[in-house]
């Protein structure tokens, strides 16, 4: 009799664990599904880093023009910052007229 009432606890637990182990099952594939991105097509709406650095350089970026050259001026954190610009039209032009 001792034996039929330990498998029963047993048993009982088993199916205890297998209940516990279904319930985090169906949570976790339910927050994946509620986590889970729509089927839509996502590139029309994110927007790619070139994209936001360039809205980014429109907002923030101004291009002044000192001594004959292209500079980029704009805030930066807590200050302001004055760059040369890479592909200044100026010294392009220097550049094309003393190859010549």
């Amino acid at each position: 009799m001792k034996i039929n009432n330990h498998e029963f606890k047993v048993n009982n637990n088993m199916k205890t664990k297998t209940l516990i182990l279904v319930l985090i099952c169906v949570f976790l594939m339910s927050l994946v599904m509620c986590c889970h991105p729509s089927c839509t097509d996502l590139s029309a709406q994110t927007q790619t880093a070139d994209d936001m650095l360039s809205e980014w350089f429109i907002n923030k970026i101004k291009i002044i023009e000192i001594d004959s050259c292209e500079y980029l001026w704009g805030e930066w954190g807590g200050g302001t910052v004055l760059a040369h610009k890479g592909n200044c039209k100026y010294c392009a032009e220097r550049a094309r007229r003393s190859l010549k």
